[in-house]
């Protein structure tokens, strides 16, 4: 379909002396004045502001509401290349939008529906899959009569007491981690337990 149109707007340019940049100039007009009178009926003022301001701020703040990092990169192209947004309508001319994807991004704004920020911090990501060793002195290692171990994974965590001098176990627990409702936990939702 999109061929087609390419196509006949090559026909079009060939048959006349319009230029391409005109044409394409002409179709993103005519697409901002037809959703251009849905949106004036939908938002009033405040909320278009709102949603203006939003859309020209920065990425973080962006990618908070319901859009993709890509469509999130390229709203930031766009204004890169031609400035900041100044209709809602404009949205649509961005590449990758549609008219469901503006108005998904435009709801998420008005109705302050933020995605839920990662509770995984930097920490987590450093440790997660690793052994942890605790950083001891030579003089605490040597004078520690027993080692304490803790394995912890998605479906069990476990320690055992280890008598140093004598290499025995002194004690040691399992515990299997049950998921409720068939939902398996993240590394970092058992670490927060």
């Amino acid at each position: 379909m999109r061929e087609m149109i390419l196509n006949k707007i090559k026909f079009l340019i060939s048959k006349s002396n319009l230029t391409y940049s005109r044409i394409s100039c002409y179709r993103n007009i005519s697409c901002q004045k037809m959703y251009c009178q849905k949106y004036n009926d939908k938002y009033t003022e405040i909320q278009k502001q709102h949603i203006l301001d939003t859309i020209n701020s920065d990425l973080s703040t962006l990618s908070r509401y319901d859009i993709t990092k890509g469509r999130s990169k390229k709203i930031f192209q766009w204004i890169n290349c031609n400035g900041p947004i100044k209709s809602i309508s404009d949205v649509e001319i961005i590449d990758s939008f549609s008219e469901k994807h503006a108005q998904k991004l435009f709801d998420s704004i008005i109705q302050e529906k933020v995605k839920p920020v990662a509770i995984e911090t930097n920490v987590l990501k450093n440790i997660k899959g690793r052994v942890l060793h605790p950083s001891l002195s030579d003089a605490v290692i040597q004078a520690a009569k027993s080692v304490l171990t803790v394995y912890i994974n998605v479906n069990s965590a476990s320690w055992t007491l280890i008598d140093k001098d004598r290499y025995e176990v002194l004690d040691w627990q399992y515990q299997g981690i049950e998921h409720p409702e068939n939902k398996k936990f993240q590394l970092s939702d058992i670490l927060e337990i």
